[in-house]
């Protein structure tokens, strides 16, 4: 069943976030902030912070330094009172009051770094998460050994004792029973370093086999990896759960393994469906700007807000680049950029003055400010909210596919989700090659045109039942717009047009075999779907009374059938390219997905595409990313519509079944968020072909055997 309502009381809806980094010249309250406003939009039922909740190694940094300042000035209070006892001298006694004076002040930044201070002052800081009522929400902390170490386990320990809506669970792992959806989930953090790499997935799936490798229980229903800052979503099937993996919610700094990604993530558990619906809500592009959201203060005078401006929009600056940017004279650029920093240290209230670096000679806001006090305002323009659903490798022909699932499932998730696109990505059919035919894996007679009929007579049958639904609600709203008047051909054309999904379609390697006997791929398929559903949409209207003379011609122009690593434009200005790599899979669940967004980013053939949805591996993944240019990036990676093959098993290896759907949010056409969930089959439940029907129907006829 597809989820299309918050109401129903057997889904959970949970948010999720990681590494808030407390300690870190990269922690932002104000991202917390964002979290709690999309959650309580989101409505969930509890948080979760997935590790980080403290950056330990920073602070244990910040600890030294000040242990080395504070052994420096007790060394040179000694040798001042030494040198005071001998000689009575009053700039002495001067420089030893100083030195006193620091040596206090380092020992108050030595003792805000203990646990029952750290403690404390995220008691305060920490917003009280509610749900959509306002309700007040419970926040469970799972720390990092790694990430947080002793001191973030002890300090998430005293914040139970100081907010009553907070619980600590055990470091590294552990389980959550959820009551709605009578389902367990599992939350993991780093207990070992993590290695350094180029892809994406390696640390997750590292911690994932070291979970399951001491696991003695039942396995989990889903499990959630926290800390590694990339976004993944991983469908059941060749993984034995559904998993995934969250971004961190602090400003990257020093990146430890392949952190990239900044924002949280919501995931709806329903207890009628295996996969999860997962929500990323993007914040990078909050973090590129952030300098831009701190506000003038409103008595400077016009020199100042120049100064203030140009650090503003190019951060960090030396007196050369203010002058440059500002148009000031040397001599009023210092001065004035030196009068607007704080003299008593202390932290401003409206805007955060500027900090001088004398070991660069550069001026910057102050980043104390901006860690506790800098607020982000909602996204700015409408939010355009995008649908498509997309299946890959549906081998039509093949004894192994499952058509019923793809037939009645597929058009329930495009009406649930809204979807105006349905993207094939390749191998639409099996083909011949390899002696399938003898091998029993293409279902007798069906040769590359059959196949192709077959196809399309699928795809036809999907569009059309989405068609039946939706044309009805849709002819019945403009009737009452001209108040029961006939429509004109282009009124009632629009309403076709509006009703009808785009299928969009592209050759995988199977499809291409064809090419060897002279024949051009997917041409018959598309014909077929086109007859098809140009035929179902007349005796509709017939039905209704009504006639429109352009119906082929519209549905011609709602299949689109691109070349393999093709692209188009959904209406927000959106790209997305879809593409079939002629290329096995690897056991590194990302490196082909990063290998596809890699070249939709910058390939000729697929510039700048922020979406990309591919297939070939027979394996899911859902994968984001960013580019400074193009914003957040989202990558879908499709199963299969088969339940394997003799030729898989024999290479060991297990398909991820069925198809998704992707959700993309945008404003001004850069993503600023998605939603995916993954549509797959018990291969025991599937309606399979059976190979020996044909002989089996000959003996039957002729009452033999």
């Amino acid at each position: 069943m597809v989820p299309t309502k918050h109401e129903r009381d057997d889904v959970c809806r949970i948010g999720m976030m990681s590494r808030i980094d407390y300690g870190s010249d990269g922690f932002r309250l104000g991202y917390v902030e964002l979290a709690k406003t999309d959650f309580q939009k989101e409505d969930v039922h509890f948080v979760i912070l997935a590790g980080g909740l403290v950056s330990a190694r920073d602070v244990r940094k910040n600890e030294a330094r000040f242990k080395r300042e504070e052994r420096e000035l007790k060394k040179q209070i000694r040798e001042l009172t030494k040198r005071l006892n001998d000689d009575e001298d009053d700039d002495l006694r001067t420089e030893l009051d100083t030195a006193a004076d620091s040596l206090e002040q380092v020992q108050k930044k030595i003792a805000a770094y203990r646990p029952e201070a750290i403690a404390a002052r995220l008691a305060k800081l920490l917003p009280v998460f509610a749900n959509a009522k306002g309700d007040a929400l419970k926040l469970h902390i799972v720390v990092s050994p790694v990430y947080d170490g002793a001191l973030g386990e002890e300090a998430a320990q005293l914040l139970t004792t100081l907010r009553t809506d907070i619980r600590a669970y055990k470091p590294g792992s552990d389980e959550f029973h959820l009551r709605q959806a009578k389902k367990r989930l599992e939350v993991l953090t780093p207990t070992v370093s993590p290695w350094r790499g180029d892809h994406a997935s390696t640390g997750v799936q590292r911690v994932l086999k070291d979970a399951s490798n001491i696991r003695t229980a039942r396995s989990p229903d889903l499990q959630v990896t926290g800390c590694f800052g990339v976004t993944l979503t991983k469908p059941e099937g060749a993984n034995p759960r559904p998993w995934l993996s969250l971004p961190v919610l602090h400003k990257l700094q020093g990146v430890r393994v392949s952190e990239s990604q900044i924002g949280v993530r919501v995931i709806e558990i329903y207890a009628d469906q295996i996969n999860p619906v997962v929500r990323t809500y993007s914040y990078k592009d909050y973090v590129a700007k952030e300098q831009t959201y701190i506000e003038l203060p409103r008595d400077a005078s016009p020199t100042k807000k120049r100064i203030i401006k140009a650090i503003s929009n190019g951060g960090e600056m030396s007196l050369s680049m203010l002058v440059q940017n500002t148009g000031l004279t040397r001599d009023v650029a210092e001065r004035t950029a030196m009068s607007l920093v704080s003299k008593t240290g202390r932290l401003r209230k409206g805007w955060p003055g500027l900090v001088f670096y004398p070991d660069s000679h550069r001026w910057d806001f102050d980043p104390r400010w901006k860690q506790t006090k800098l607020r982000f305002p909602p996204l700015n323009g409408n939010v355009v909210v995008e649908s498509l659903v997309a299946d890959g490798c549906l081998h039509a022909g093949s004894v192994q596919t499952d058509y019923k699932h793809f037939i009645e499932e597929m058009p329930r998730v495009v009406l649930a989700t809204g979807a105006n696109w349905i993207v094939h990505a390749g191998d639409l059919i099996e083909g011949l090659k390899h002696d399938l035919v003898l091998r029993g894996e293409v279902f007798g007679g069906l040769n590359c045109t059959t196949q192709e009929r077959l196809a399309g007579e699928m795809i036809a049958k999907v569009t059309c039942t989405v068609f039946e639904k939706r044309f009805p609600p849709t002819l019945a709203a403009r009737l009452t717009e001209t108040k029961g008047a006939l429509l004109s051909d282009a009124a009632l054309a629009k309403c076709v047009e509006e009703s009808l999904p785009t299928n969009v379609l592209i050759p995988g390697n199977h499809d291409e075999w064809v090419l060897g006997y002279g024949s051009e791929p997917l041409v018959t398929l598309a014909s077929t779907a086109a007859d098809r559903i140009t035929s179902s949409i007349e005796d509709m209207l017939i039905e209704a009374g009504l006639c429109l003379m352009k119906v082929r011609e519209i549905v011609k122009r709602k299949i689109l059938v691109l070349p393999n690593f093709g692209r188009f434009s959904m209406p927000s200005g959106i790209r997305v390219s879809v593409q079939h790599p002629h290329m096995g899979n690897t056991t590194t669940e990302s490196i082909r997905l990063q290998g596809m967004l890699r070249v939709a980013a910058s390939h000729k053939s697929t510039p700048g595409c922020q979406v990309v949805i591919g297939a070939n591996f027979h394996t899911g993944l859902h994968m984001e990313v960013y580019d400074p240019a193009l914003g957040p990036r989202v990558g879908l990676q499709l199963g299969t519509g088969k339940h394997g093959t003799d030729f898989e098993i024999r290479k060991l290896k297990i398909v991820d079944h069925g198809f998704a759907h992707l959700t993309i949010r945008s404003v001004d056409g850069r993503v600023v968020g998605s939603e995916v969930a993954f549509y797959g089959n018990d291969p025991a439940k599937a309606d399979l072909l059976d190979p020996k029907d044909i002989y089996n129907g000959v003996l039957k006829k002729y009452n033999l055997g």
